[in-house]
Formats: C-alpha cells, sequence, structure tokens
C-alpha cells in the first residue's frame, strides 16, 4: 500500500460514526468543486475524528481547481482548437479585431425526476427538467505584429457567461486560492469566465510552421469541446467531464515536421490552474498524425507532473504525481459515414483515503481510472448530421466522480465504479447561424454503497439523487451564432 509520507500513521481516536459516513455518500455536491474535490470533503470528516488527539495534524476540505470544460480538436489538427470558424465577424470592416462568439441555451427532460433537480453524475447540462442558458461566448483575437509569412503575434481572449462558467473558474484567475469564488457570486450557478487569455507566436523552424502560446489556452487531449457549436452532442461524455484537464496554464510548442505530423510539448500549471497552490509543474507531450486525404487521424497525449489531490495536512496542500494519457482515432468509413474513438486512462497519488479504525491510524495510496468513448457521425446532408454516442467509464477508486474513501479492512466505501451512456442526436442548421441538436441519453452505472463499511448504506446508487441505477433524459439545445 502506497502511503503520504508525510501523514502516514496518522491517529484516528475513533471509528468514523455511522452518521458522519452516510452524510458523505448522500451529500450534495457543490458543481463549482471538482469530483476529486469528494477527497476534501472526505478528509475533513476524518479530520474531526482526528484533531482532538493530534492537534498538530489537519486534513481538512480544500476547495481546489473547478471543473470542466476543454475545446475539441477540429478535424484538421491544429496546435490551438480555435474556435473562430464557429462563428462570423461581429466587426468585419476592422480586420486587425476579430470578434465572433454565440449563444447556447438548452433544456434537459428527466424522467426520474430527481428530488434534488440535477442529472448528476452528468455535468453541464445537469440541470433537470430546466432551461439553462449555458454559454454567452465572445471571443476575440488581434494581430500585435506581422513580417509577411516569416512570423507573426496574435493576442486572444475569450469570455463566456452562464451555467457553464461554474466548471471553468480556476484558482488564481476567477477564484481565489483557496478556490473561493472572486469574480463571481456564491449564491448563483452563472458567472463570468475567461477560458482563454493567451499570445500567439507564429513562425517557421527551417521550412516547418512552428507555434508557441503563451496564457490559459483550451486543452487539447479531447475529441469533444468547450465551444457549444463544434459538438455533434448536447450533453458530454464522462471522459471528457472526468478524465482530462478543460483548461492549462503555461506554455505550448507545436511543430510539424512534416504536412501529416505535429509534434507538441508544453510546460504547465497542470489541471485547470492559473496558478496552481502546489506550485508544481507538469509537462505536455504528444503527437497528432493525419493522412493527405484526411481518411484516418490519430492523436496521442501524455500529462506527467504534480497536482492536488484537494486535502491538506498541516494547512499545506498535499500534492501527488498525476499522470493522465488521451489517444483518439478518426477514420472515414463513407463519405458520409465518420467513425471516432477516444480511449483514456490516468491516476493520482495519495488521492484515496485508507482509514485504518484498528490501529486509530490514516493513509493514501493511487487512484486509478481509464474509459474507452467511441462516436459515429452520419452527414445526412449540409444541414443535418446525425451521431451516436457509446461510452464506457471506469472510476477505479471513486476518486474522479464518488467518494475516495477505504477502510481497512471493509474496503472502498463506494463499491462498482463503471458508467456507461448511450445517446443518440442529430445537429440541425436551421439557418446558416442558428443550429438545433435534440438528443436522447440513457446511462447505467453499477456503483452502490458499501454494507461492510461504517456508515455504509448499499441503497446508494449513481443517479436520481443517488436512489437509481441508471437515467433516461431527453435534451435539446439551442445554439445561435455571431
Amino acid at each position: 500500500m502506497e502511503t503520504f509520507s508525510d501523514t502516514d500513521n496518522l491517529p484516528l481516536t475513533e471509528v468514523i460514526e455511522e452518521e458522519e459516513l452516510a452524510s458523505w455518500l448522500f451529500e450534495q455536491r457543490d458543481p463549482a468543486v471538482s469530483e476529486s474535490d469528494q477527497t476534501s470533503v472526505v478528509a475533513a470528516a476524518v479530520s474531526n475524528t482526528v484533531a482532538e488527539q493530534s492537534p498538530a495534524i489537519e486534513i481538512e476540505a480544500s476547495l481546489a481547481s473547478s471543473r470542466r470544460v476543454t475545446e475539441s480538436v477540429p478535424e484538421a489538427m491544429k496546435l490551438t482548437h480555435d474556435i473562430d470558424h464557429h462563428s462570423g465577424d461581429l466587426l468585419p470592416e476592422w480586420p486587425a479585431l476579430r470578434l465572433g462568439g454565440w449563444f447556447a441555451q438548452g433544456f434537459t427532460g428527466n424522467v426520474n425526476r430527481p428530488s434534488n433537480g440535477l442529472n448528476r453524475p452528468v455535468v453541464f447540462n445537469d440541470l433537470a427538467n430546466k432551461f439553462s442558458l449555458h454559454q454567452a461566448y465572445l471571443h476575440a483575437r488581434t494581430d500585435l505584429y506581422s513580417q509577411g509569412n516569416d512570423w507573426s503575434l496574435i493576442a486572444g481572449l475569450d469570455v463566456n457567461y452562464g451555467y457553464d462558467s461554474q466548471y471553468l473558474t480556476v484558482p488564481g484567475l476567477e477564484r481565489h486560492q483557496d478556490g473561493t469564488r472572486k469574480l463571481n457570486s456564491e449564491d448563483s450557478d452563472y458567472g463570468l469566465s475567461f477560458p482563454q487569455l493567451f499570445f500567439e507566436l507564429r513562425t517557421k523552424l527551417g521550412d516547418r510552421p512552428l507555434t508557441l502560446k503563451l496564457g490559459r489556452f483550451l486543452s487539447l487531449t479531447s475529441s469533444e469541446s468547450l465551444a457549444s457549436p463544434a459538438n455533434a452532442l448536447y450533453s458530454h461524455s464522462y471522459s471528457f467531464s472526468y478524465a482530462n484537464p478543460f483548461t492549462q496554464s503555461g506554455v505550448l510548442a507545436a511543430y510539424q515536421t512534416s504536412p501529416g505530423t505535429t509534434w507538441f510539448l508544453g510546460y504547465n500549471q497542470g489541471w485547470d490552474n492559473w496558478r496552481s497552490r502546489s506550485n508544481r509543474w507538469g509537462i505536455l507531450s504528444g503527437i497528432a498524425l493525419q493522412d493527405a486525404a484526411d481518411h484516418h487521424e490519430f492523436r496521442f497525449f501524455a500529462h506527467l507532473g504534480e497536482d492536488l489531490t484537494n486535502a491538506l495536512t498541516n494547512s499545506t496542500p498535499i500534492t501527488g504525481s498525476r499522470n493522465s494519457f488521451h489517444a483518439t482515432y478518426r477514420r472515414a468509413l463513407h463519405r458520409r459515414l465518420r467513425y471516432v474513438v477516444d480511449a483514456v486512462a490516468g491516476s493520482q497519488e495519495d488521492a484515496v483515503i485508507v482509514v485504518h479504525p484498528a490501529i486509530s491510524q490514516v493513509s493514501f495510496r493511487t487512484a486509478r481510472w481509464y474509459g474507452l468513448t467511441q462516436y459515429l457521425h452520419w452527414t445526412a446532408s449540409d444541414r443535418t448530421r446525425a451521431s451516436l454516442r457509446v461510452e464506457w467509464f471506469r472510476d477505479a477508486d471513486h476518486s474522479r466522480i464518488g467518494t475516495p474513501v477505504e477502510f481497512d479492512p471493509g474496503g472502498l466505501v463506494l463499491n462498482g465504479g463503471d458508467y456507461f451512456g448511450l445517446t443518440a442526436g442529430c445537429q440541425t442548421r436551421l439557418f446558416p447561424n442558428v443550429l438545433l441538436r435534440p438528443e436522447i441519453r440513457w446511462d447505467w452505472s453499477n456503483t452502490r454503497g458499501s454494507g461492510t463499511v461504517p456508515g455504509g448504506d448499499p441503497s446508494v446508487r449513481a443517479f436520481g439523487d443517488r436512489t437509481d441505477a441508471e437515467q433516461l433524459t431527453l435534451a435539446a439545445d439551442f445554439i445561435i451564432q455571431y
């Protein structure tokens, strides 16, 4: 068993009370807090039993990086998932300043009618039977300097107001370092965020394109997108929502060594941070391969570095190595049919709290997750495209979605950890700048509470305010581009 050296063998004065564990299992989660922040909630409860005997040891909640949202890769490989082509140009008479954006709003009906009014663990369109303004999005680009085709310097800023912003705000920018909101109200689901804020240098190394990006930018790792108009489906997959960063802050380089090969290398503040409390940096590396006829495309990214486990000891954030791997393959099966598959895997050191009641100690171990998401896209006409998504996500230690606490003996407080989703929908362009995306989605999970640990409740499930093993939703969103 792996442990965290500074807090190994923490004293535990008593076995955690049954009522405390039950509250962890049933507690409604703040959507502004990441799923991995579940560790901090549980750690806070454990600390209440520790403090009396060992005041010097403190394990408490930490509102760390909020999740979730990233921009997906367009059909052609690029360093940045430039979202300009998903909207128009508001100032055509000012070519030096390019403005565009969209309004995205939708409704998700939940057949289960959950008592808490939420579709979670499905996120983004997680309000059940309610209308949501997801994105009032504006992006701006300007050329700071250009010298022909040799090199150019571009500045970019993206601003979003809406429900989705709660998943995009990060410590050091829209949030304080302790995770509390700085720009937005704690009492509102709606707010302001800045998904991108960067400088981009485009030049050549030899006769090949080289791009350097500095600032905050959208992550490259998922085939789904932050930009609503870029997605074929309204809802997002579990892999997109829980297994990759939405944004990263630092520097990122892309070098095209041949017409079909691009290499990536970046140095950043980890997942969803403007300024990380851990003061640790991570490395993103990757490769993109595409044939000249655009029949095949393969991308692979690996992110290695330190990230918070969302618990504190002696008022110091606990960090551990977080490694994640993302692969995407696209293939044109027919001139109208395209197949896409995303595979993800990851691990986080010291993300699972291990409680040893018999010897009154607490330690930590590594959590792991992985998943596979497949898509079929059928282009029926220049106005309509139908899509099918089949997904499986394995949250092996419940660190991404559930409660990462384990009793020794007794096991994890949650069993299972598999999440399956089947989504069918279409994207119809009603007018040149208006999109409609209806869909039907069915989810199922074998996640359930354990009856072998103190306070465990085997009736706990994944959906319907923790009462149902499955969930059926009918949804649609409406996008106006400008």
